[in-house]
């Protein structure tokens, strides 16, 4: 074998295996921070951080700036826990639509599936930084249906 040929494509295939490795690094390093939000506490300090070193802000406008913030956080939070409580509704809704289409077996199946997506999904009922990964204490997450429905 002509050395010289092949020492590109070894080359390509070693930058290839070194990318993959840290590709999957990264993500299982980083998956936890992309699967819940932030708690309230880091997305203000962070907004903070970044308004005080993009506008040069004095320690004066941070503490005037800190309460804005706060409720910023606040009216997000409550956002976000208001579309998950509806996203739930429609998934149920779904489910309850599909459930007569299907076999016993696979029904029993469904409610399965249903009972996991609750368990998985009740960390982002909590307020951030709550719960996050953790089954909620209160058993599994019941959401009433949005206003109007």
């Amino acid at each position: 074998m002509n050395w010289q040929r092949a020492k590109p494509w070894l080359v390509l295939g070693l930058i290839f295996v070194v990318g993959m490795i840290t590709g999957g690094a990264l993500t299982f390093g980083f998956r936890a921070d992309w699967s819940h939000p932030p708690d309230e506490h880091q997305l203000r300090n962070h907004w903070l951080t970044h308004l005080t070193q993009r506008l040069n802000l004095t320690p004066d406008q941070q503490t005037k700036i800190q309460p804005i913030l706060t409720k910023a956080g606040d009216d997000i939070q409550a956002l976000h826990r208001d579309e998950v409580g509806r996203i739930s509704h429609i998934m149920e809704g779904a489910n309850d639509q599909i459930a007569p289409l299907l076999t016993a077996d696979q029904q029993a199946e469904l409610k399965k599936m249903e009972s996991e997506r609750q368990r998985d999904f009740s960390g982002h009922m909590h307020n951030w930084g709550e719960g996050h990964g953790h089954p909620n204490p209160g058993g599994p997450m019941h959401v009433a249906p949005p206003p109007g429905q």
